[in-house]
């Protein structure tokens, strides 16, 4: 996910409601992969919270054949039902 993408505003939009209930400096928006890639980002350790698409967290989570055979069975949702998908 390179800076200026969908997913890279969106994360730096989150970051800065956080910022004056959490602090500065406690969250950082770190171009990694997206959807797809985040959360096995999460499940690695490399972040704590991410953005996914409800599909390619299950997948993750069960190990489907797009992340050849890595799994994330510790990921959690922490907010759902944005939209129709």
């Amino acid at each position: 996910m390179r800076e200026g993408t969908s997913w890279y505003v969106f994360a730096a939009t989150h970051e800065q409601m956080l910022e004056p209930v959490l602090g500065a400096n406690t969250d950082e928006v770190i171009a990694r992969g997206g959807g797809v890639a985040n959360p096995m980002v999460v499940q690695s350790g490399k972040a704590e919270v991410a953005l996914s698409n409800v599909a390619t967290a299950v997948w993750a989570r069960d190990g489907a054949a797009i992340f050849e055979g890595a799994s994330a069975p510790d990921i959690r949702a922490l907010v759902g039902g944005l939209n129709n998908v």
